[in-house]
């Protein structure tokens, strides 16, 4: 992909504000807001059950009235510092010369910064530990933890303080650059604000945390906060050795793709494959993790066309997911019919997901978005291996669709961009990118929903020049059909109607809706053909 187009602002080199009566302001909102953090934490103590058996003052334990004391002596010091910096502006210059000298050394700055950080992430992850595993790991001590957790959470909010103005007086504060960057900041406040009320809707009426009967509703893959803060470590790591490491940019970015790609292979590769409700439980004399369910339907399909008997299953020509089919089909063509080579082959195709997100992070922001996005994706997939037998999620090494059709939505959006990007340079992307989506059309039939986005985007890309929508829109609707139509074109031969996926399909949404699924037959009639079949249910659905 060719690189981001370069605003002005972004090309403007930083020119950090070094004067420390610059920085006053800094540390009287620092002081401030330490003193309210120290309030929540005196707050989150003050209201926390006590224990009768052990009060020795006002209700309160010894242990407990020690945190109070150290909580109010916090934030009576904090207030202190504050007015001493409103009636002493010296008193803040030279508090900002001490430090600013202190952190001048690049050694000394770097291990501060690091056991600030260190200090937060421990204390985030004591915080946040489940009762459940805070009593397991913490046995005996777990009650003074339960006393402890105002002061822990008193140690997260001062670090959550304390680091953004270490950089600030490290590296000084570019003023002009943030007022010209206002508009990103308020399209950020908006979408989070957005976020938030619909957090607060829900919190507050439970709408969408039912119960589902169905079972599609149940939790996905956990993430652990342990891990964010490793993803977060490991890329701001690699980040300053390959600043230091004199190399091309664009070699920077293959290495690092590499690197990903390996990564994520290996370690999810190492991971043991668990039987689950698409994979089977091992058992002699061959030992393999035999698909079920979906996954079994996918492997026929796909058996049957590495023998060389085409796209069928159990009689029917119109299946689901060709794409995918045919992938495993090549797969078996070259493992043959066994598990035990398919398995790795997809596991290192699918490891380019983590490695094209990289790209894409990337491309839209900056080399720390892509390696966060590649982090986060390798972990929570290697979390789902490991948790196969606890929550019924796809991964990897099921032969599923689920990743792949993630993959191919990855390469299509990096497409996408290279379109809006490239402008009149390269008129034929359009025909590219309905290629691509037909593809993915034939990968997730609920895809087709994505061809009104598409035709939207080809409207933004020239609004004024009708002339150049038309062509790009009509360019992108030819690459789908140029992808979708030899598929329809088959199953409209073979049964005698255009289907896209999955004949049965139509029976299970006619049934879902519909007033009276008694009246739905989703069976199949006495002689009735394939083509009869969709075209019946088809009929009660429109």
């Amino acid at each position: 992909l060719p690189p981001a187009p370069s605003s002005s602002h972004r090309e403007t080199k930083v020119k950090a504000i070094q004067a420390p009566s610059d920085k006053r302001w800094i540390w009287r909102l620092y002081f401030l807001l330490g003193a309210l953090s120290g309030s929540v934490a005196l707050l989150l103590s003050l209201t926390a059950p006590t224990d009768p058996e052990n009060a020795w003052l006002f209700g309160f334990s010894r242990a407990r009235l020690i945190l109070l004391l150290f909580l109010s002596f916090e934030i009576a010091a904090f207030i202190a510092m504050v007015v001493k910096a409103l009636r002493s502006p010296s008193w803040g210059e030279h508090l900002s010369l001490r430090i600013s000298f202190f952190f001048n050394d690049s050694r000394r700055f770097l291990v501060a910064f690091v056991l600030v950080l260190g200090a937060v992430a421990v204390a985030w992850f004591l915080f946040f530990l489940p009762e459940m595993r805070a009593v397991e790991l913490l046995t005996n001590y777990y009650f003074y933890y339960l006393r402890l957790k105002p002061l822990l959470l008193n140690l997260i909010l001062l670090g959550a303080l304390t680091l953004p103005v270490m950089l600030v007086v490290r590296y000084g504060l570019d003023i002009p650059q943030l007022v010209a960057d206002r508009a990103v900041f308020r399209l950020g406040a908006l979408i989070f604000g957005l976020f938030l009320i619909v957090w607060l809707l829900v919190a507050a009426t439970g709408f969408g945390l039912g119960f589902d009967r169905s079972g599609w509703n149940a939790p996905g893959t956990p993430f652990l906060a342990s891990q964010v803060f490793a993803v977060f470590v490991l890329s701001v790591g690699l980040l300053l050795v390959l600043a230091r490491l004199r190399v091309r940019v664009s070699w920077v970015d293959a290495g690092v793709y590499v690197l990903i790609w390996l990564a994520a292979a290996l370690l999810w590769s190492t991971q043991p494959q668990l039987a689950s409700y698409y994979a089977a439980t091992p058992v002699p004399p061959n030992y393999e993790h035999y698909p079920r369910s979906d996954a079994f339907n996918h492997d026929v399909i796909a058996q049957n066309v590495a023998i060389g008997k085409g796209f069928r299953f159990s009689g029917l020509f119109a299946i689901r997911k060709p794409i995918y089919t045919l992938f495993l089909g090549v797969l078996h063509t070259i493992s043959g019919p066994g598990y035990g080579l398919i398995v790795p082959l997809q596991v290192i195709t699918l490891a380019l997901l983590p490695a094209l997100l990289y790209l894409l992070g990337t491309q839209l922001h900056h080399r720390l978005t892509g390696l966060l996005l590649a982090g986060v994706v390798i972990l929570r997939e290697a979390n789902s291996l490991a948790l196969t037998e606890v929550i019924n999620v796809s991964h990897a090494k099921m032969l599923m669709a689920g990743l792949p059709a993630a993959l191919l939505m990855v390469v299509l959006t990096l497409l996408v961009l290279y379109w809006l990007w490239a402008g009149e340079t390269r008129r034929h992307l359009p025909l590219v990118v309905g290629g691509v989506l037909g593809l993915l059309i034939l990968l997730r039939s609920q895809n087709l929903t994505l061809i009104p986005v598409f035709l939207i985007i080809a409207f933004l890309t020239s609004p004024r020049h009708p002339k150049r929508i038309f062509e790009r829109s009509a360019l992108l609707l030819m690459g789908v059909v140029l992808a979708v139509a030899p598929w329809v074109t088959r199953n409209y031969f073979k049964t005698g109607a255009p289907i896209i996926e999955q004949t049965t399909g139509s029976g299970y949404v006619a049934e879902r809706y519909s007033f009276d699924p008694k009246d739905v037959h989703a069976s199949w009639l006495p002689d009735e053909t394939e083509g009869e079949y969709y075209r019946r249910n088809i009929d009660h659905i429109t």
